[in-house]
């Protein structure tokens, strides 16, 4: 079958349908190639840190964690630092978090509580706890982390700390979930990995728009004079992404993916559970400064595209080889990009289904922002 693409022999819509294809496939080519390549083959650099290692508040906001807290505290408590303090806001929690937290504190001279007990609830989110242990931290440097969260090992707060330069003050970290044997398992994991590709190429293209709560540093002069969370306190998400997008930039940010700078949690079990959890990361997107609107948007509106137009083509059987070649050559510098990329970010067994997998989370994606126009979560716990 040859290529013939003349107009009076080829319906004008097929025409249409065929150079769409070509454009969505130039599309993911200029993600691929021009900011997702630059987290795949990133080098770690040599940089001349002095040895002194700046003291350190890890802060937690938690609610109701008793369970998370007695297995992930230890951890948190061992790490590997000359000079840190671990800061837990305990925010209205009606289980035992609060004799927990007590209790080891009596022998972890690391550990400060912080207990909030007002009838009156300031805000759903963990904003208001958030501000409170921030505005508590001993120490300028803040590492922030949730109560289900774990770190690889002890040397996390140096890893996250050292990948700061001298000017950056942010800095973005990566938050794993634990493998477990489920499809809902699969895609979750996928899509954290996806989302880290994005908004770790973003910030290595110089253009930073997030962060994860699970793993991210900045200091508390910059949340101080940026005004902390109040360009958005009244929505409950937003406290990791939201921050990082008004108060970073290529400048001040760096990024730390290094296997032990790494944090683990445990993933919803429930796709009702892991459906609002999305709803709630997705209600802030709205808030995104519109260059990261255009990135995301485009993105997975081509997500959703591509695969709609190889079906449409290949129903109809029109320049059927012409349709395969495009896919072929989707496919193919796809995993080269992600193979690379899910290398770093010890996810390599999702590489081969990741074309299958992205299509199902972006139309998952887009019928959860159909969602969240009717009906956005107000809830954090």
């Amino acid at each position: 079958m040859s290529f013939d693409f003349q107009f009076d022999q080829h319906p004008l819509w097929m025409v249409i349908l065929a150079g769409s294809l070509a454009l969505s496939l130039l599309i993911f080519l200029f993600y691929y190639l021009i900011f997702f390549r630059r987290f795949a083959f990133w080098q770690k650099q040599n940089r001349s840190h002095s040895k002194h290692q700046p003291p350190v508040t890890i802060v937690i906001a938690a609610r109701n964690e008793y369970l998370n807290l007695r297995e992930n505290l230890p951890f948190l408590l061992n790490q590997d630092y000359p000079d840190f303090e671990i800061l837990v806001v305990d925010d209205h929690s009606q289980d035992d978090s609060w004799d927990l937290l007590c209790a080891f504190k009596i022998s972890n001279p690391h550990l400060k509580i912080v207990r909030l007990t007002d009838s009156v609830v300031v805000n759903e989110g963990k904003k208001f706890p958030l501000s409170v242990g921030i505005k508590e931290a001993r120490h300028n440097q803040l590492l922030l982390t949730d109560a289900d969260c774990r770190p690889t090992g002890p040397f996390w707060i140096s890893e996250m700390i050292d990948a700061a330069g001298q000017n950056e003050r942010i800095v973005l970290g990566y938050g794993k979930y634990y493998r477990r044997r489920s499809l809902l398992n699969v895609l979750i994991r996928f899509d954290t990995m996806h989302i880290a590709i994005q908004y770790f190429s973003a910030a290595l293209s110089g253009f930073p728009y997030m962060g994860v709560g699970r793993n991210l540093s900045y200091s508390k002069e910059l949340f101080l004079k940026s005004g902390g969370f109040t360009a958005h306190y009244k929505l409950s998400s937003g406290d990791d992404d939201l921050f990082v997008s008004a108060n970073s930039n290529k400048h001040n940010t760096s990024v730390c993916f290094t296997p032990a700078s790494f944090t683990f949690s445990e993933p919803k079990h429930k796709f009702k559970a892991w459906w609002y959890q999305k709803k709630r990361h997705l209600s802030t997107s709205g808030y995104y400064r519109f260059p990261h609107k255009i990135y995301l948007g485009l993105y997975h509106l081509n997500i959703l595209l591509f695969p709609a137009l190889v079906l449409t083509l290949l129903l109809l059987q029109y320049q059927t080889l012409l349709v395969a070649a495009i896919v072929l050559i989707k496919w193919t510098i796809q995993w080269i990009i992600f193979g690379n990329a899910a290398k770093k970010l010890k996810e390599k067994k999702l590489l081969l289904i990741s074309p299958v997998l992205e299509t199902i989370l972006a139309a998952l994606t887009s019928l959860i922002y159909i969602t969240n126009i009717f009906n956005k979560p107000e809830r954090w716990k």
